[in-house]
């Protein structure tokens, strides 16, 4: 769905859940312009956008080195604007640099940035350096952006748990139960959305693998139209590409399974406090 993005937010937000999975592998540091203008895009595109980016330029430094992402507003005149197959006018311009040659535009980044209806080029920088130009068209002035929804207050603090499986569902739901929490249940990550359009809910519990749709889509989803929901993501193992990604696409909370139960409750607990009784 798209709406009017604060493109310098959406940026600073990636960089917070990219540096500690980056460690001290990768330095992550923002150049943003303070008056960049907004862009109408769908906060889906825009998060893939940035968590290919990231992994490809993750991959491209393995020595380690550092990662700049730099915004301003940009006017492409015709003479550029036909070279990158885009019209001229008003664009915001995010500079993805990366202290290592190896670092490319590949097909995922470049098909991304043609759905945003923006354009996409490579150059070197005097050392061994590459920047990847991404140009995104600016809101016009007669767009308005989006009223904001109001939170709801309840009394309770509300789980969603997501998992294929019955009896883990069943399970973790009476865990949550037993300990004061409201919840409510999903099988599989396209049941989310109908879920969270219908009520509030405060916490997601979800399996990273699933049918239908997995776990990392559903947080990507998610995160795109309920960003202050906090998440708790839970993989067959703690570590390898499931936890990396999750927790760039904005995963509170990685856990691997089997789950204990203390344990979850006390994760829970932190997340969203304890269940309050009216």
């Amino acid at each position: 769905m798209q709406t009017l993005m604060d493109l310098n937010a959406a940026i600073t937000a990636f960089a917070k859940r990219v540096r500690p999975v980056a460690g001290d592998r990768a330095v992550v540091r923002t150049i943003l312009d303070p008056n960049l203008s907004l862009i109408p895009a769908d906060r889906k595109i825009i998060d893939w956008l940035f968590v290919n980016l990231t992994a490809d330029a993750y991959d491209s430094i393995p020595g380690g080195g550092e990662i700049v992402v730099t915004t301003s507003n940009h006017e492409l005149d015709e003479t550029s604007a036909a070279g990158m197959n885009v019209p001229p006018g008003s664009y915001v311009q995010i500079e993805f640099t990366a202290a290592a040659g190896g670092l490319d535009a590949g097909a995922t980044v470049t098909n991304l940035v043609r759905q945003l209806r923006g354009a996409i080029s490579i150059r070197k920088t005097c050392g061994s350096g590459v920047v990847i130009d991404i140009f995104l068209p600016q809101a016009q002035p007669a767009e308005s952006t989006p009223a904001q929804a109001q939170e709801d207050v309840s009394l309770t603090p509300v789980v969603l748990v997501v998992s294929p499986d019955p009896m883990t569902r069943g399970l973790t739901c009476d865990l949550l139960k037993d300990a004061g929490y409201e919840v409510v249940e999903a099988e599989h990550g396209k049941e989310v959305e109908a879920v969270l359009t219908a009520r509030k809910v405060d916490l997601m519990i979800t399996d990273i693998v699933m049918p239908e749709q997995d776990g990392l889509e559903t947080i990507l989803m998610v995160r795109a139209i309920h960003p202050g929901l906090k998440i708790i993501a839970v993989g067959d193992s703690p570590a390898g590409y499931q936890v990396r990604t999750a927790r760039l696409l904005g995963a509170d909370v990685v856990m691997s399974k089997p789950l204990a139960g203390c344990v979850l409750c006390d994760t829970v607990r932190q997340q969203v406090g304890g269940a309050r009784r009216s």
